[in-house]
């Protein structure tokens, strides 16, 4: 705390020192405050660094450091007023933060477009405020304008919106209305790519593009579970990506498959033993899941036979998720790792989940049946 008070007294230097290590001192500041607890004094002291006036343009280093320092100190404010519950503040603050003092840090976006990222996190969490608020009609409609805007990170980058909505329509009892939804919108966007390819795009080519596509499978997905249709399912992430770790919806798709096939491992596991050839990682992610003995065991026979430091590592990674047993035999498979395997597991590779979090469901909850 002692840090954090003399941050702040740096911060309060006269108005002439430079105003970008101003805002960086409050930011630093702020964070000290809220590892310590004190969430309202981390809120006011990002308050104050946002607040601090621009330098002139003369100075455009200055000047250029000022402004990315302020966006952040407000991309930080928003996420604090979110983490503690300031939901109605917190939906104001994400909104100034994409219009008003957009990240510079995420200007250059996966999809090359400018400011996507910024554009696409800042709209992320006023969307999930509303959905805090009670305002569930209000978050759909944001979730499905950040699926059918201009920059398609939703779709192909990080599809955990595409999922919220279904999660929503789901508990909520009305798939069919959010079935429907997608697939007028999903209409309009192929009618209108074909007129604007002036023969050059056909329906079928737009079809592959259209913005609904994720949510839609994901849907189907999960009929397909409720349907029993393991065999299939094991099919299909038998023929997933050869890595766990990325980023589309060939990889979302893969993940929600083998988590709808861990749901009955009773039906998926002996499916999944017959799966266990060549390079498998979705097999041993789902057999993880699963976290049954009988799947275990799967995992770690096979594991026995494996040499390529790369499929150890997945195999480890798969062992972790089966609870107990499981993370007592990646355990034993780790410590009789070669020292390459060892120091490739120290780097904790992640298995495929949301970049963010959303808010618990709710049941009983009313979504617009048409939008």
């Amino acid at each position: 705390m002692i840090a954090a008070c003399w941050i702040l007294a740096l911060a309060a230097a006269p108005q002439e020192a430079d105003p970008a290590a101003r805002v960086e001192a409050l930011r630093r500041a702020a964070a000290a405050l809220g590892a310590g607890g004190k969430h309202g004094e981390a809120v006011s002291t990002l308050r104050r660094a946002v607040g601090i006036p621009e330098p002139p343009p003369a100075d455009r280093e200055v000047l250029s450091r000022f402004v990315e320092a302020r966006a952040e100190a407000q991309w930080e404010l928003a996420e604090t007023l979110y983490a503690g519950g300031a939901y109605a503040e917190a939906l104001s603050a994400y909104g100034e933060s994409r219009d008003k003092y957009p990240r510079r840090s995420l200007m250059v976006s996966p999809c090359g477009k400018v400011g996507a990222v910024a554009r696409f996190e800042a709209s992320l969490g006023e969307a999930r405020c509303l959905e805090c608020l009670g305002r569930h009609g209000e978050a759909v409609r944001a979730y499905l304008s950040m699926i059918y805007g201009d920059d398609t990170l939703a779709v192909w980058w990080d599809p955990g919106v595409c999922f919220r909505l279904v999660d929503l329509y789901e508990s909520a009892g009305q798939a069919g209305d959010l079935r429907a939804i997608l697939e007028e919108k999903d209409r309009a966007f192929v009618k209108r790519r074909v007129e604007e390819g002036k023969g050059w795009i056909s329906e079928s080519e737009a079809s592959q593009d259209a913005p609904g596509r994720v949510a839609r499978r994901v849907m189907e997905l999960r009929a397909w579970g409720g349907e029993g249709r393991w065999a299939a399912l094991a099919d299909l992430a038998a023929g997933a990506p050869a890595k766990l770790d990325g980023f589309g919806p060939a990889y979302w798709e893969a993940a929600e498959t083998c988590r709808i096939l861990a749901r009955r491992p009773d039906a998926a596991v002996p499916l999944l033993r017959q799966k266990l050839r060549g390079d498998c990682p979705w097999i041993c992610f789902a057999l993880g899941l699963c976290g049954t003995r009988e799947a275990v065991d799967a995992v770690v026979e096979w594991a026995r036979g494996v040499k390529d430091p790369a499929r150890i590592v997945s195999l480890v990674c798969a062992l972790r998720l089966g609870g107990p047993a499981g993370k007592a035999a990646a355990g034993e498979l780790e410590r009789q790792a070669p020292e390459d395997v060892k120091e490739m597991l120290r780097r904790e590779p992640e298995v495929p989940r949301p970049r963010f979090g959303f808010p618990p469901l709710l049941k009983g909850i009313r979504l617009p049946a048409k939008i």
